[in-house]
């Protein structure tokens, strides 16, 4: 028996190695930051600490205390990119722990957590933001972190309640899910206290009151009337972010449907047979949390989900892409429980064979797709001004759309600094309007170097658009002489008589 536990430890822990060593290849491959990353890379340059308190430059919004612990880690590697990503590395890093510990508490059958382990572990969206300046990872650990503390405590409460106190109020300064997890979490320990003692009652009390008055504190300070609120709301309800209200129509259930999609897609996505692979082992995992009359933990794993989208119908938090990373954790305990009970109820070991041969050949297809995609790229703007660099001539002209104008920003105040002496005519923000682009570059002469990058996926759209103005409306004018491409960006040098 010691003998299997010890092989049970080693293989969790190889799981975890394997984790951290895609995480460092992923951190270390150091691609180019991007649009929405430069726009906070700036903000941390430029500003001070006091000045990071005010509202950010381009729109942007991060947890206070996410800022100025990323501005500290940041200045000691003088801005480049492995400083501004670390504090995400770290998180994911420390979120790993959490998740691991959160297994032990749930899961008795080893192969439940090696299942939960891997499926956590292995998954290109979280190794993405491993390393990416931005606060979802941060978001992912401050949900781990919370759900352990409240799933500990329900031991002994008496003993944990400062500390869940103290973490959670933190928590408000670092994470803009924060809210949400206090709501699942306090359901949750109300339960388990009426369940266990109700004398314990008092200790919660203490804990809500903390939580209270720091999402208080935040809100009025960081929170109200802030100025990018309508800015936010408009490009969030242009991403079909915020779920209708009307429980009747159809835009309703079509909206469901595609954010289950697109989570599948996102987290687990591999084919067809996998979908409904997914969407079996979803149902089964909410069977299994009903059919233990579990209803913590049942509250754990749904009510975060079903609150983000009751926010997103009042257009106060977007439900969308990364702002639902924290949802993965709760995704795979549900998966997990679902694939526990089976292993531990079901009766005919052909079954449980059968059932485990497809869930772990499903598993080692998501890590090996994993392992051939990584490290991931998105937009290789550094690259191009690279090759730029090493070309350019003295007189020649950069026309820089408005989408590569803040990374190119980024790498002049800190990596390249010898490109500030060209002459650089920045587009302006022309997003669908295809004639603005052309009548910016209609007025360009002479040697020009065309930089594109970061169109958020329309990037083939506005090269086309470049294509099309420079060889059917200037064939005898122009000429092609150079071109470069990387991944999500390219460099054109054109000359214009």
């Amino acid at each position: 028996m010691r003998m299997k536990l010890k092989v049970v430890k080693v293989l969790l822990f190889s799981i975890i190695g394997f984790g951290i060593v895609l995480s460092l290849f992923q951190y270390f491959f150091n691609r180019s930051l991007w649009l929405d990353e430069s726009y906070l890379a700036l903000n941390l340059i430029n500003r001070n600490y006091l000045e990071l308190l005010k509202p950010l430059d381009n729109d942007q919004v991060a947890p206070i205390l996410y800022l100025l612990i990323n501005k500290f880690i940041a200045g000691l590697f003088n801005y480049n990119e492995y400083g501004l990503r670390l504090l995400s590395l770290i998180c994911f890093w420390a979120a790993i722990y959490f998740f691991y510990m959160i297994a032990k508490l749930l899961f008795k059958n080893y192969r439940s957590m090696i299942i939960a382990m891997l499926l956590f572990i292995a998954n290109l969206s979280m190794l993405f933001y491993s390393s990416e300046l931005k606060q979802y990872m941060m978001d992912i650990l401050i949900c781990t972190m919370l759900y352990y503390l409240s799933l500990k405590s329900s031991n002994n409460i008496k003993n944990n309640c400062i500390l869940l106190s103290v973490v959670g109020a933190v928590s408000v300064f670092l994470s803009n899910i924060t809210p949400i997890v206090f709501l699942s979490s306090g359901v949750y320990l109300i339960i388990n206290t009426f369940t266990l003692n109700k004398q314990d009652i008092r200790y919660l009390v203490l804990v809500f009151t903390v939580w209270f008055f720091s999402f208080l504190t935040y809100y009025i300070l960081f929170i109200h009337n802030h100025p990018s609120t309508n800015f936010m709301r408009a490009y969030w309800g242009n991403q079909n972010a915020f779920l209708p209200q009307n429980i009747l129509s159809k835009e309703f259930y079509v909206f469901l449907h595609q954010k289950f999609m697109y989570i599948y897609n996102w987290f687990f996505g591999y084919n067809f047979w996998g979908y409904l692979l997914f969407q079996a082992l979803i149902v089964y995992g909410f069977y299994a949390i009903i059919s233990k009359k579990d209803w913590g933990l049942l509250i754990l794993v749904m009510l975060p989900l079903f609150t983000h989208l009751c926010l997103s119908s009042f257009k106060m938090y977007p439900f969308d892409h990364r702002l639902i990373l924290y949802s993965f954790p709760l995704l795979v305990l549900l998966i997990s429980m679902g694939i526990d009970r089976f292993i531990n109820k079901e009766k005919k070991k052909i079954a449980i064979i059968l059932v485990g041969v497809l869930f772990y050949l499903s598993v080692g297809f998501i890590i090996v797709r994993t392992c051939l995609n990584i490290p991931v790229e998105r937009s290789e703007v550094k690259k191009c001004l690279t090759y730029l660099n090493e070309n350019i001539q003295k007189d020649d002209i950069i026309y820089v759309n408005y989408y590569s104008k803040y990374p190119i920003e980024y790498y002049i105040e800190t990596t390249m600094p010898e490109l500030s002496k060209h002459n650089y005519v920045f587009g302006k923000d022309a997003f669908g309007k295809p004639d603005e682009y052309l009548k910016e570059i209609k007025q360009l002469k002479g040697r020009v170097w065309f930089i594109f990058s970061d169109f958020i996926g329309l990037e083939k759209s506005n090269k086309n658009i470049l294509e099309s103005y420079v060889f059917e409306n200037f064939k005898n004018g122009i000429r092609q002489l150079d071109h470069y491409q990387e991944d999500g960006a390219s460099v054109i040098l054109i000359n214009i008589k």
